[in-house]
């Protein structure tokens, strides 16, 4: 064995092994976030209903019925993990088997095996998509499909080849919100089972709408006689709610829609002050653990800023949320003061205003919330052509289109990261680096402070020999 080939092998090898070591570790880092979350979110619930002595017993923190996250955490930190370290290990073997396969005149141009061992790993990690439950894989599918669209459209913008009209606007990434959450609260009340049954859920229990008064609204809107059982069920939850209403009904009094109340105005009020209490703990846990476990040496130079902050960030986001479902159901309210027939677009048209509330988010998280609700939307949308003929999917096909798109952001990533967002490059850069490309970027960072070091000090004997 030449020395070359024992050195190729030697590189090789040592590049499997970091591999192995970043899905170990991202597996590890993924699944305590998510365990993280969870406990934490336990802890704050408890702490909502007052019961102080449970909140600080391990024992019914980590209870046997509390634990139901860890399927979910698991399967998770084997798809990250699966990824991440398959992504590095084929990136590293990719090359070899190209050299051994590719005619001699394509292997001239090493640029082109690199680009195809990106493109290639890329694909073949993405299959990694497996762990993920199957109800969750079309809408992750699709999140790297937009996420892929954005980079491919970035590039594409920046090399002035062609971009859509009004993407210069400074509030594209609000029209685009309110699209998508037009779209997705359209389908959660004339079409909920085309959303993600934990999303559905999510949406149910951040908004005061009962699930009877859903149907009840679907009946009118189908033409399809009111289920007077349903509407017992309903006026049963609903005690203080005055019943002075016909039948049948053309369209569901708004008291009947709202918080258990008769006035619309203190309805929207308590609308809001339900849904922040309910979905706060969420949002603290999601910005507390994933700062201080994914950015742990951060979180220990300065915690209490990095607490302060998080706590201010997921304050602000639970008040865009409350805010958004509170105006959402003033618009449905407004809707019925004025008519007296419904109609099922009004649905979507009260999607549309209630997506103003956005602005309370800083700039930086619209596009990053804007391209978390797309998803959801494309998901609905084609599961209603679906149903109605006009479009037909194959099968597993979300395995590919998550393969082609992971394919197209992990060249990005290598080649093009002005295409991509922010986040999502520090994200990506995050679970990808391994140790040895940080040892990398460490000397470069000491050598690149010797030679300013070096230059400063050879400026200031020129200076001093000059006077």
């Amino acid at each position: 064995m030449t020395r070359t080939g024992a050195s190729d092998d030697e590189s090789l090898s040592q590049a499997l092994y970091d591999a192995l070591r970043l899905g170990m570790s991202n597996f590890l880092v993924v699944y305590n976030t998510r365990a993280g979350i969870a406990v934490l979110l336990r802890i704050f619930q408890l702490l909502q209903r007052h019961e102080w002595k449970a909140a600080m017993d391990v024992r019914q923190v980590l209870d046997e019925k509390q634990l139901h996250f860890r399927v979910d955490a698991v399967r998770l930190g084997l798809f990250v993990g699966s990824f991440t370290g398959g992504y590095r290990g084929f990136k590293a073997l990719l090359p070899m088997i190209l050299r051994r396969v590719l005619p001699k005149k394509q292997l001239e141009d090493g640029q082109k095996v690199k680009d195809i061992a990106v493109l290639g790993s890329g694909a073949i990690a993405a299959i990694a998509l497996a762990f993920v439950d199957t109800k969750r894989r079309r809408s992750m599918a699709l999140y790297a499909l937009t996420r892929a669209l954005q980079c491919g459209y970035n590039t594409a913008k920046r090399q002035q080849r062609w971009h859509f009209w009004g993407s210069k606007w400074q509030y594209g990434d609000v029209l685009l919100f309110a699209l998508s959450s037009a779209q997705v609260m359209y389908a959660y009340v004339m079409r909920p089972q085309t959303l993600p049954s934990e999303y559905r859920r999510f949406i149910q229990r951040t908004g005061p709408v009962e699930k009877e008064a859903l149907e009840l609204v679907q009946q009118v809107n189908r033409g399809v006689p009111i289920s007077t059982t349903t509407l017992q069920k309903l006026l049963n939850r609903k005690p203080d709610i005055s019943r002075n209403f016909s039948l049948p009904m053309k369209i569901i009094p708004c008291r009947l829609v709202h918080a258990n109340a008769d006035s619309c105005v203190v309805g929207m009020v308590l609308t809001f002050k339900r849904a922040f209490q309910k979905t706060f703990p969420l949002y603290l846990s999601l910005f507390i653990v994933p700062g201080v476990v994914i950015h742990f040496k951060r979180f220990l130079r300065a915690p209490c800023r990095i607490l302060a902050r998080s706590t201010f960030n997921a304050t602000r986001s639970n008040c865009f949320l409350a805010s958004f479902v509170s105006v959402y159901l003033s618009l449905i309210c407004l809707h019925r003061r004025v008519v007296s027939k419904d109609h099922r677009f009004i649905y979507y048209m009260a999607g549309l205003g209630a997506s103003t509330t956005i602005l309370l988010e800083p700039k930086s998280r619209r596009s990053e919330l804007a391209l978390y609700v797309l998803p959801r939307a494309l998901d609905s949308l084609a599961m209603i052509l679906h149903d109605r003929g006009i479009c037909s999917g194959f099968i597993y096909g979300e395995v590919a289109l998550f393969s082609v798109s992971m394919s197209v952001m992990m060249y990005c990533y290598e080649h093009d990261r002005e295409s991509m967002s922010p986040l999502l490059y520090s994200t990506m850069k995050r679970f990808l680096q391994t140790s040895t490309n940080k040892k990398h970027l460490y000397i470069a960072s000491l050598e690149n402070k010797e030679r300013r070091r070096s230059q400063s000090i050879a400026q200031t004997l020129t200076a001093s020999g000059s006077a």
